[in-house]
């Protein structure tokens, strides 16, 4: 058999005799990729989340595999794997978020981010749309020129077999019995094997016919009956799976050479801009209108917090204005990231950050100096990016680990009490954004796997009872920390690496940009993008 391009299309031909047209897809949009640093030159604007009748890229896993930013980078690298073959379209249903490491809970992409901020601006950026499932659009029969002159129609003896699963969530024929049991470790379990399986007379071989090669889907397709899916499965395999391999590939061709130049006399190392699929997620990507509620709420309540404990009496640092200025701090000093590997380019010590930061020259303000206890500050309000409850967690352990943890535990604790920097008189007020502003988030009604439901008399929900109020929590806290006029992160953390990040291309236009990475050796500013996330 022989295949070759006309107008877009691939024609079959065997012994000079047309087989079948398969109109519907033209393969080289899959095969030849444009690299992740060329920019695009298309700019049309999509508001609709329907799909159009095109190759469409499907997350094959029940969901993303990390921590929020772990499954970020995954993230990047699905959308990457669509750009480098001009993939349009991703499946919307198939992008779904775990609520934490050890939970099988999960939630809708949808839910938690902007499609429609997204989709409006993808086109601009190069990034493919986001997109319901019609299985009328994505789903059909091919027809043999003997038999129809039609292409893509459905016939009156075959029909067409849907491959995505509304109910599941899943790809069909997956079984979402064994995917979601709580005790089922995906890392373990190859997915991918599994699509195409689950029935009898195998309606379902279709769904994992490959479109790398012309020749194999057309033999593919012919032994399903000639059913077709314009679904492309993607997705992990086992260990820490495919997505962060092709993430850690990403990084690679970013590059970590630093360029040192020259700012205000001092030599500071400068890192690679990331690669341009990187860069335009971090433009697009942004808090659902769910969240944006809780965003906006958070800095409202300490502020109101603030003002309460004026009214009783104690020391207030929030001027009369009303916007304050917000210094963001992400210790990381949680019990359990005291013990990684990457904890050796943090400061362990809560005591010793908050020292740093009271010290740091950079962030003092003479004009506010009172002259007497308490220092003048560029800024009059913190949010500390912290996982109360375990950095509030008691350790029963006497060694180092434990020492620190409960030092650790004091210091927060004093610093809810008095402030930052506080000591006899109340300091800079503190705030934490993630677990109660999260609780507060309003979801609409929805299904174990987030299929929207009821009319507009049903109670809405809550992340608690989807079971992802940490993840939720841990997005609040991101995009608080975003938002700061100043933000103080650390090496070795995602989570930080990413605000950098975000903050970096988001603020780098608007003049307002301030990073800064503190460490054992102290407080340094980040000039440009961070370097790549590395515990090495």
């Amino acid at each position: 058999m022989k295949c070759r391009y006309v107008a877009g299309t691939i024609v079959f031909i065997t012994s000079a005799k047309l087989i079948s047209t398969l109109a519907y897809i033209d393969f080289r949009s899959v095969t030849d990729g444009i690299p992740h640093d060329e920019y695009p030159t298309t700019a049309s604007t999509r508001t609709t989340t329907a799909p159009e009748p095109v190759p469409t890229l499907a997350h094959f896993d029940p969901y993303l595999m990390g921590g929020f930013r772990n499954q970020h980078m995954r993230f990047v690298a699905f959308v990457a794997h669509a750009v480098d073959r001009n993939i349009s379209q991703i499946l919307l249903p198939s992008l779904r978020w775990l609520a934490h490491y050890n939970s099988p809970n999960s939630i809708r992409h949808d839910l938690l981010f902007d499609v429609r901020y997204w989709n409006a601006r993808a086109a601009e950026l190069g990034l493919p749309v986001l997109v319901d499932y019609d299985p009328g659009v994505l789903e059909g029969i091919y027809q043999m020129q003997n038999e129809s002159d039609r292409v893509g129609k459905s016939s009156a003896r075959v029909e067409a077999v849907p491959c995505w699963n509304v109910s599941s969530g899943l790809f069909s024929g997956l079984d979402e019995a064994v995917l979601r049991h709580p005790k089922t470790n995906i890392r373990r379990i190859e997915v991918l094997e599994m699509i195409g399986q689950g029935e009898e007379n195998g309606i379902y071989a279709h769904c994992r016919c490959g479109l790398e090669d012309a020749a194999a889907h057309y033999n593919c397709t012919i032994r399903a009956q000639g059913r077709f899916t314009r679904l492309i499965p993607h997705g992990g395999l086992k260990g820490n799976g495919r997505l962060w391999n092709e993430y850690m590939s990403l990084q690679r061709r970013r590059g970590s050479a630093s360029e040192m130049v020259t700012i205000h006399n001092q030599s500071v190392p400068i890192y690679p801009d990331h690669v341009h699929v990187e860069r335009a997620i971090f433009e697009l990507l942004r808090p659902s209108k769910y969240l944006s509620v809780a965003l906006e709420g958070a800095l409202g309540k300490a502020m109101r917090n603030t003002s309460a404990d004026c009214a009783h009496g104690r020391g207030c640092e929030i001027d009369d204005g009303p916007t304050p200025r917000v210094l963001a701090l992400h210790p990381r000093v949680e019990p359990e990231m005291l013990g990684h590997r990457c904890a050796r380019f943090m400061e362990s010590n809560l005591t010793r950050v908050f020292e740093r930061c009271e010290h740091f020259t950079p962030f003092l303000d003479a004009e506010n100096d009172d002259g007497e206890s308490m220092r003048g500050y560029r800024f009059n309000l913190v949010f500390i990016a912290v996982s109360a409850g375990q950095v509030l967690q008691q350790a029963d352990r006497q060694d180092d680990l434990g020492l620190i943890t409960n030092q650790n535990r004091d210091a927060f604790l004093h610093a809810r009490e008095y402030g930052l920097f506080g000591r006899n008189r109340m300091g800079i007020p503190i705030f934490e954004s993630g677990i109660d502003s999260a609780a507060n988030v309003k979801f609409p009604p929805t299904s174990s796997h987030g299929d929207l439901e009821g009319g507009a008399s049903s109670q809405f929900v809550s992340p608690e009872s989807l079971g992802v109020l940490e993840l939720v929590a841990s997005i609040i806290n991101f995009f608080t920390a975003v938002k700061a006029d100043i933000f103080v992160g650390v090496r070795g953390s995602s989570f930080s690496t990413d605000v950098f990040s975000v903050r970096y291309y988001q603020h780098k236009n608007l003049g307002r940009l301030e990073n800064y990475i503190i460490g054992p050796d102290g407080i340094h500013q980040l000039h440009g993008p961070p370097p790549p996330h590395s515990c090495n």
